[in-house]
């Protein structure tokens, strides 16, 4: 009786915090939704495209740079170890930066890491800013997430879009274009880190340098795993948006990126709440010694039955949607999203559960599965180069490859957690392969 009371106020915790955030998420996207319209006639898709070239060529850095480390802020019971992992993550970041930053700057004459039309050593420092907030920014992120303050984590939403959507176009319209948009993005960033230490302090108290060694050793394994493979994986992510870019130009870049952006706001918005509450009980599910494979397909199962709406609405009538909102020059942008949809749905099942290795004390399975993505990337984006294949075929098989991958690493992580493979398989089959099928299906009609 006990046990089942107890059972019962986790379960109404879980439901309870999702709500917040999911509030806060759903808030977040009808602002960029509402802002949207503006956003995309102040800023052109090439304009959007090389934003997304600096941001994707930023973040192949950042978790090198917190050491793979941000996922342990959650795990000690000491909440002065948690402060030491976070202080810890701040002075690496910040010696790379400074690292990093002015070797970029004296290659440049010689070697630029991406293109824009602007003044490029301009584009650097804003990304050396926006590397700095934005890792900060994230650390401040996990600990308000151990502190279960989810209430802050419910504005912070909120406050992020409505600024940074406003100070961008602010910027856009004074004619700054993509060095505009970096701008917002940094500020924005900063304002939140900003709001959040009302409420935390994750770096507050004194720390000595043998307390941040003692912590960096007893989490060793997070630098030398975890790490890699969260980069690794950041690489191989990123490898779709350079390729389109170098290969395609920006404005192909910035048409895709739209496309993106509107699946990506409140599918992964939502994972990123579902995931925040989803480790935290996890993490003490497992330190009460229960099974949570059960409490994992229960999740997903309702998270795609609340996700393939929206979905479909899109696969259906996004360029519809795209054109009469964003304008005609976005009409393409609506014909990738009837490709990218259910590619977006497979992302956000994945991204609820992100970190679930780590809990179960597997973090060689991440450093394996992102070296086997990295490589099926590379081989996909080679053979798709030497093909010289179509845009839309190139798209399609990319993402096709890589959902198949996703799945099967969902799989993989059910028979860990010791839950039927059979019952996840006839999910997946049920909601997510029919859809995918009939979005290639529309897709195919158009081109004939």
């Amino acid at each position: 009786m006990v046990c089942k009371k107890i059972r019962d106020k986790i379960q109404n915790d879980f439901l309870k915090n999702i709500t917040i955030l999911a509030s806060g998420s759903l808030i977040a996207y009808g602002i960029n939704f509402l802002i949207l319209p503006i956003l995309s006639r102040v800023f052109s898709p090439a304009d959007i495209g090389e934003y997304n070239l600096i941001i994707s060529t930023a973040s192949i850095f950042f978790d090198m740079m917190c050491l793979g480390m941000l996922t342990a802020i959650m795990l000690p019971k000491k909440e002065e170890i948690a402060k030491n992992i976070c202080k810890l993550i701040a002075c690496s970041i910040i010696f790379f930066c400074i690292l990093i930053f002015p070797i970029i700057l004296l290659i440049s004459p010689r070697y630029k890491i991406f293109e824009i039309k602007q003044n490029y050593n301009i584009a650097c420092m804003l990304l050396f800013l926006y590397t700095i907030v934005y890792n900060i920014q994230s650390i401040y992120f996990g600990y308000v997430n151990r502190e279960k303050k989810y209430r802050v984590l419910f504005w912070n939403q909120i406050i992020y879009a409505t600024l940074n959507a406003g100070i961008s176009i602010f910027f856009g319209l004074l004619g700054f274009s993509t060095l505009g948009y970096l701008s917002g993005t940094v500020c924005a960033s900063l304002v939140t880190i900003i709001y959040m230490n009302r409420y935390v302090h994750p770096f507050r108290g004194k720390t000595t340098g043998k307390d941040l060694m003692n912590t960096l050793y007893q989490y060793r394994t997070f630098p030398l795993i975890q790490m890699p493979a969260n980069m690794i994986g950041y690489f191989s992510s990123q490898i779709p948006i350079q390729f389109l870019g170098r290969f395609f130009g920006s404005v192909v870049l910035g048409g895709y990126s739209m496309a993106c952006r509107i699946l990506s706001v409140p599918v992964s918005l939502l994972a990123v709440s579902v995931n925040k509450v989803y480790y935290k009980t996890a993490a003490e599910k497992i330190n009460n010694g229960e099974e949570i494979g059960g409490f994992s397909f229960q999740i997903l199962a309702t998270n795609i039955k609340i996700a393939i709406i929206p979905i479909c609405i899109l696969i259906f009538f996004g360029k519809e949607i795209l054109t009469f909102f964003l304008g005609k020059e976005w009409g393409t942008a609506g014909e990738y999203i009837r490709i990218l949809g259910v590619y977006y749905l497979v992302q956000f099942c994945s991204g609820c559960f992100s970190g679930v290795f780590v809990l179960i004390n597997q973090k060689k399975i991440n450093m394996i599965s992102a070296c086997m993505k990295l490589l099926l990337n590379l081989v996909t984006f080679s053979w798709l180069n030497g093909q010289k294949i179509d845009l839309i075929s190139a798209i399609i098989i990319f993402t096709g490859v890589d959902m198949i991958f996703q799945l099967l690493l969902l799989g993989l992580m059910f028979y860990m957690l010791k839950y039927s493979l059979k019952k996840y398989s006839y999910l997946i089959l049920k909601y997510i392969v029919s859809i995918y099928l009939i979005s290639l299906f529309i897709v195919g009609k158009e081109i004939v």
